[in-house]
């Protein structure tokens, strides 16, 4: 049996570059609306690693994915208050799919590569919710969305339109 004890400490950063654009247009109807739409994200991580101690690894992350998602959303009026919204898509990753870190114990030995869990290439993209118009353009509501394929209720949240 190997003991092995000390303070371990680490220091890691990371920088975002994000950048986003979407298209759509939007169909009215007698008791609701439609809205196909396309939207392009380019999401770059990049990161370093070092840490301090006994088992104290150096090294980088870097990840860079674009996203696009095709897909139409639609609104009804349930009441003069009350309405349901859903979104239906299709996202689809290009580029980094699996995030992956290079690195190295500081104390000596051959670099080594850690893989994370990759993300989906294709993935359904659905949401559904209600709002409720609480006040002259302010509306609160309530949604689940699943961007990926597993649920998870994501967010409640109030709007100003």
């Amino acid at each position: 049996m190997v003991n092995l004890g000390g303070l371990q400490r680490g220091d890691y950063a990371a920088k975002t570059t994000q950048v986003f654009g979407e298209v759509g247009h939007h169909f009215a109807f007698a008791a609701g609306a439609l809205e196909p739409f396309a939207n392009i994200a380019y999401v770059h991580v990049d990161g370093g690693i070092n840490e301090l101690g006994v088992a104290a690894v150096t090294g980088s992350a870097t990840i860079a994915t674009t996203y696009t998602t095709l897909g139409v959303r639609g609104a009804a009026a349930l009441t003069d208050t009350l309405t349901a919204r859903g979104t239906l898509g299709w996202r689809h990753a290009l580029g980094d799919i699996t995030p992956v870190a290079a690195l190295a114990f500081q104390s000596g030995g051959a670099a080594f590569t850690l893989a994370g869990s990759p993300i989906a290439r294709d993935a359904l993209v659905t949401e559904a919710g209600l709002t409720l118009a609480v006040a002259p353009k302010r509306f609160a509501g309530c949604f689940l969305d699943w961007p990926a394929r597993r649920p998870q209720p994501r967010q409640c949240r109030q709007r100003q339109f």
